[in-house]
């Protein structure tokens, strides 16, 4: 239920998709006007909120569980 400022660089923009507001670690101001951003812009910052309530639900064990089915099918397949 927190607002979430992370990397715009590595893996992060894939598992954070639309539910943070991305930064350049390499970059002071921008990490600073990140912060700034979430403490004044309160729609952005509750947009931000709704939207990793979204995001979490594919971490959820079902949801992996699925994703690992479906690979396995497909593999399956590929070899026969």
């Amino acid at each position: 239920g927190r607002a979430v400022i992370t990397s715009n660089t590595s893996s992060m923009p894939e598992v954070a998709r639309n539910a943070a507001h991305f930064v350049n670690p390499y970059d002071s101001n921008d990490i600073k006007n990140g912060i700034l951003k979430l403490i004044n812009d309160t729609d952005y910052r509750n947009h931000l909120i709704t939207n990793g309530f979204k995001n979490i639900e594919q971490f959820h064990p079902k949801e992996i569980a699925k994703k690992y089915e479906q690979l396995y099918q497909k593999i399956a397949i590929n070899l026969n």
